[in-house]
């Protein structure tokens, strides 16, 4: 009876495995050719895990609200340079392989330009969270938020309400020309949410995002070094740049790990 009841089991788990091993070869064998070659390349010199890769109409998402255009996706983001890839310690705080160009000794100024169809509310969220960067007084500063109803010149953010399934906010990261990422969505169907703290903790971890920073509570490589122990060692539960929804988490500031990490990649 034992003997028998393992056999079972053991067959079960065959059927199981040749099952999901099926299902997985079908998802990818579904993507295009050229999509898969992004996921690849985003996996291979990004750092993403693919798991954590999807196509929404013409965009790829990482980590739900990474957002990489696939019509120009090669001319934004190829030709990666890996001279530091393995050069870095083990540590929590994380960038993205390009950053925002600041010239020697000098500040970046950011313009952002936001969308005449963009709520109210989001406006002053937007407002608030450039003000919270900009005193970090590190080397990039953004720029008072500009109303636009056109195009927006190439090296600036534009801003824009869009409604989102599974995310409050989305963003482009910079690219291989040092411009900073070059739009933010904001969603459309919490436009009316009465909760300031929550929309200002949404923007500022976007534009966190256009500057080069990736998620804090991944583990892909680009890490920054911020020579402090705590936050090179530990976790940084919060961190603005944590992932995931931000449902009942309001803006408290930037953690202490978060401006070390900011003056490593963009000091005075």
């Amino acid at each position: 009876m034992k003997t028998s009841n393992l056999n079972q089991f053991l067959l079960l788990m065959t059927i199981l495995m040749v099952f999901f091993g099926s299902c997985i070869k079908e998802n990818t064998n579904e993507l295009e050719p050229e999509t898969l070659k992004i996921f690849n390349f985003l996996s291979q010199n990004f750092g993403f895990d693919k798991r954590d890769l999807k196509v929404d109409n013409e965009y790829v998402v990482a980590e739900s609200d990474i957002i990489f255009p696939i019509k120009d996706f090669w001319e934004k983001y190829g030709n990666i340079d890996h001279q530091d890839k393995h050069s870095l310690q083990e540590r929590i705080h994380r960038r993205h392989p390009y950053l925002v160009y600041v010239p020697f000794k000098s500040t970046k100024y950011i313009n952002i330009y936001y969308s005449s169809e963009l709520h109210i509310n989001w406006v002053a969220a937007l407002t608030d969270a450039v003000k919270e960067w900009n005193k970090l007084n590190g080397s990039i500063k953004f720029n008072t938020p500009k109303k636009t109803t056109g195009v927006y010149p190439v090296g600036t953010i534009g801003v824009f309400p869009q409604v989102l399934k599974n995310e409050h906010g989305s963003s482009y990261s910079p690219d291989n020309k040092g411009n900073p990422g070059s739009s933010i969505f904001l969603n459309a169907s919490i436009n009316k949410v009465n909760n300031p703290k929550l929309k200002k903790l949404v923007v500022a971890h976007e534009l966190g995002h256009t500057i080069g920073f990736k998620h804090t509570d991944t583990n892909d490589w680009y890490k920054i070094v911020t020579r402090e122990f705590s936050c090179d060692n530990g976790s940084d539960s919060k961190s603005v740049m944590c992932s995931g929804d931000k449902n009942g988490v309001e803006w408290i500031g930037f953690s202490f790990c978060d401006k070390k990490a900011f003056y490593s990649l963009y000091p005075l």
